[in-house]
């Protein structure tokens, strides 16, 4: 999972600690200037090691159906559910506050991790980065696409709705300003920075158009992307 997944998702995290969890998550930071959970959630793959990699998932048998079984699928605790235990164990433990800052750079990470569905995938295809698909105009793997494509495709989203309510609120006020001197076709991705943009969102909005921004459904690019992808496995 890219960093800016791991940020977003401690991000929000932080956000639901409670008053009591917070405080001593912000203790444990102070160890280290400037810390944030935020920053602290890609430490276990700037340091990972061949003793570690395999701490990041967990592969399920082919044929379980989906049904973990730890003896089986996570022998000796080798796999994200058994680090997930052993760090999780440390951290609500009496050891030093560096180790149960660690343990929470660890958690912080691997709880992450686990809730991307194919980082629990199959062996044989390596959680999907051997399955190869067309997706959001590019050729990649499904894996990645779970790691970082719908983040990225979102945030795109997200860009194109803020720029267009900055333009229906500047229209509902009646004032008349050029895209450029608002700064919106900066903000847009490289496709929609264009002339036929600027004439579809009206460069001199004026009072009582259309709420442009509500004409667009919140998932509309992703789900059209993920419904009109061409996939293509390799193993047939």
């Amino acid at each position: 999972m890219p960093n800016q997944a791991h940020c977003a998702i401690a991000t929000e995290a932080y956000a639901q600690l409670s008053p009591k969890a917070r405080a001593d998550v912000d203790t444990l930071l102070e160890l280290e200037p400037d810390a944030t959970l935020a920053s602290i959630s890609t430490w276990a793959d700037e340091h990972r090691s061949p003793a570690t990699a395999r701490w990041h998932f967990v592969n399920i048998a082919a044929d379980a159906d989906c049904h973990y079984v730890a003896e089986r699928d996570c022998p000796g605790g080798a796999c994200v559910v058994g680090a997930i235990k052993r760090q999780a164990a440390v951290f609500r433990s009496t050891a030093s506050t560096p180790e149960r800052l660690k343990a929470l750079k660890y958690l912080v990470h691997l709880v992450a991790d686990v809730h991307q569905p194919l980082h629990a995938g199959r062996a044989a295809d390596k959680g999907g980065n051997l399955y190869q698909v067309h997706a959001f105009g590019r050729g990649t793997n499904l894996h990645a696409v779970w790691d970082s494509g719908l983040v990225l495709e979102a945030r795109k989203l997200s860009a194109i709705r803020t720029a267009l309510l900055k333009l229906e609120t500047a229209a509902s006020t009646g004032a008349h300003c050029a895209c450029g001197e608002i700064g919106i076709r900066a903000n847009l991705p490289k496709g929609l920075r264009s002339r036929a943009f600027g004439k579809l969102v009206g460069c001199e909005p004026h009072r009582g158009s259309i709420p442009l921004a509500r004409t667009i459904p919140r998932h509309a690019p992703l789900l059209g992307a993920i419904s009109t992808a061409s996939l293509d496995n390799p193993h047939g």
